[in-house]
């Protein structure tokens, strides 16, 4: 006989974890593995992006942080008497021109002037910040007019400043940031940088914005970071203060461009609109982010304030990501792939959202509060460890609304209904496949409006305590031929699995509610224990299914409370109440709830 775990061990599991089961299984299948492709099925135009590669690309130069002191140029910036000692550089008045390639070391400060760069040569320019402080009042502190590529490295061991300080911009001012290129821009360094734009950006590229190390603090009155055609990081620290979005990338024309790349770094971002956001895709490797959106608590329904946004694919491959949102902490107009390391999420709207297809295949995923958890037309978990708590639906495959209207701000949920676009497909389907994967749900706990499919993993959902949602809730049909089952909730809206699944489940109908911290102990008809389960919430329906569980045998459900339930098991779906008689099983909408009007049901019983 197995050994069972005592009522209290059970409990205490329960409250460590903050109303996670802690479950045994005796018979377990293997998780299934999933590979999972990086561009994916889109839903518009625009999302149809090409994905270059799962990593940035940085050259030697990007990466180089170390110079000749004997063939480089030397800046010693002074108000209305800045000294050059080399060649490629000019001076006039407070403007430092650079008109060639080459490495430029740059100390002093500047109260109001500028770095320009003018080079028509192929060579890189590399600016070296030794302890320099720039400001200017009007435009940008550095300006990249031209150059084939420049490079803004910061000495070891020492701290810059580069401010753009104007109240506002012209129409007509291009270099709307304090670092600003209309070429392809890398910064690196041992130093620190510290990065103001009253009005503008903090630092913006026209092409591609590329960042290797360094320590950097920016405080923009607009985007962070900017970089039209990509922003590809490979690491540093990051600060960042934003009133627009922390990082974006914004080429909306060419499939291939738009798009973020962050391989390293640790970020931490407070910016009033989105997070990170790539036109369109994004990928992440290995970074540590800490992201807090709608800074100022201020939120507007019409403005987007999401976590990590994307107009095409999604994709984690590790790091660790906290955040806090008041839009999706994780979206993407196309497809969502977590494919490792490990998410906490706090939102006033989805969890992880995708338009298409939201894939979960390995890591650890956190989702604290949210209004819907993990949603997307497809749902696809298939390994990891999934945590999702949610105020209305916790996983979710639907069509939702087709357009971007928010409801009133005041309400839950204040964004509405996400998008899915007029051409996503309509064969909503969740599929669950492997890992570990708790819900607990106020609406419905898996809800969608196609099929669930379950052939593998542990799936544990606490459902609704009352009311018009059930803690499964399909309109297709839930097939499962694999993994653990356990399913919480009341009997108002209650669903079991379909009558087509190969592996049977066990649906019980309870003659009282339950209350949290209930244990349910599945035994074979020796005493064996199968597996067992505590609720974290009050429930008078629950469905187990199990590899174990065969039809013609007999099982013992047994309640901590004292109920003793036996279950002669005799198709796919067996349904009886808590004596063990056989009553058939509601199908969420179309039925009453508990059997002849017990508690949950209604005078009509069950249809």
């Amino acid at each position: 006989m197995k050994k069972r775990l005592s009522i209290a061990s059970l409990l205490l599991a329960l409250a460590l974890t903050g109303g996670i089961v802690y479950k045994v299984t005796a018979s377990q299948t293997e998780e299934a593995s999933t590979t999972t492709s990086l561009t994916g099925s889109s839903t518009s135009n625009k999302t149809n992006s090409t994905v270059l590669a799962t990593t940035g690309e940085y050259d030697e130069e990007d990466k180089a942080t170390t110079y000749s002191e004997s063939t480089a140029t030397q800046i010693t910036l002074k108000d209305a008497g800045s000294i050059v000692n080399g060649e490629g550089a000019e001076v006039s008045d407070n403007t430092v021109t650079i008109t060639k390639g080459g490495t430029y070391v740059i100390s002093g400060t500047l109260t109001n002037g500028q770095i320009s760069i003018n080079s028509t040569d192929s060579e890189t320019v590399r600016i070296v910040l030794n302890n320099a402080k720039i400001t200017n009042e009007t435009t940008a502190a550095i300006s990249v007019a031209k150059a084939e590529k420049t490079v803004v490295t910061t000495v070891e061991n020492t701290s810059n400043l580069v401010a753009a300080t104007a109240e506002s911009f012209a129409e007509t001012e291009e270099a709307q940031a304090a670092i600003y290129s209309k070429d392809d821009l890398t910064l690196n360094g041992s130093g620190t940088l510290d990065v103001q734009a009253t009005a503008g950006h903090g630092i913006q590229s026209k092409n591609d914005l590329k960042i290797t190390s360094g320590t950097y603090t920016i405080d923009s009155g607009n985007e962070g970071l900017k970089g039209k055609d990509s922003v590809q990081i490979l690491d540093g620290d990051f600060t960042i203060n934003a009133a627009n979005d922390g990082i974006q990338s914004t080429n909306a024309e060419e499939s291939d461009k738009g798009y973020i790349v962050l391989d390293g770094g640790t970020y931490t971002i407070s910016s009033e609109n989105d997070g990170i956001q790539a036109e369109t895709y994004l990928i992440a490797n290995n970074p540590t982010i800490d992201i807090t959106t709608n800074a100022s608590g201020t939120s507007d329904s019409t403005q987007s304030y999401k976590g990590l946004k994307a107009g095409g694919d999604l994709t984690i491959n590790g790091g660790t990501y906290t955040i806090d949102s008041v839009d999706d902490s994780v979206h993407s107009n196309s497809n969502v792939t977590i494919a490792g390391g490990t998410l906490n999420l706090t939102t006033e709207d989805d969890g992880i959202h995708a338009d298409a297809t939201t894939t979960v295949s390995s890591g650890e995923v956190n989702i604290l509060n949210s209004y819907e958890g993990i949603e997307g037309a497809n749902v696809v978990l298939s390994g990891g460890n999934i945590n999702v708590v949610s105020t209305d639906d916790g996983i979710n495959a639907a069509g939702g609304s087709t357009t971007d209207e928010g409801t009133d701000a005041a309400e839950p949920n204040s964004f509405g209904s996400d998008s899915f676009k007029e051409n996503s497909s309509g064969d909503y389907t969740i599929t669950i496949e492997g890992g570990t994967i708790q819900v607990d749900a106020e609406g419905d706990g898996l809800d969608s409006n196609g099929d669930i499919t379950m052939t593998g993993g542990q799936m544990t959902v606490y459902g609704p305590v009352s009311g018009g949602n059930g803690a499964l809730d399909y309109d297709g049909t839930f097939d499962i031929t694999g993994g653990t089952l356990y399913s919480f909730g009341s009997s108002d809206m209650a669903q079991s699995t379909s009558a087509t699944s190969t592996q049977p489940s066990i649906q019980i109908w309870l003659d009282n509610e339950l209350q949290a911290g209930e244990v349910v102990t599945l035994k074979d008809n020796q005493g064996n224990v199968i597996s067992e389960a505590a609720s974290s919430k009050t429930f008078a329906n629950v469905v187990i299914s199990d590899p174990a569980i065969q039809t013609g045998k007999t099982y013992t459900v047994d309640f901590s409370s004292g109920i003793s339930t036996t279950v002669a098991v005799d198709s796919a779906v067996t349904s009886v109440d808590s004596s063990g008689t056989a009553v058939e099983a509601n199908q969420g909408m179309m039925g009453g709830g508990g059997p002849d009007g017990n508690p949950g049901g209604n005078e009509n019983g069950r249809k």
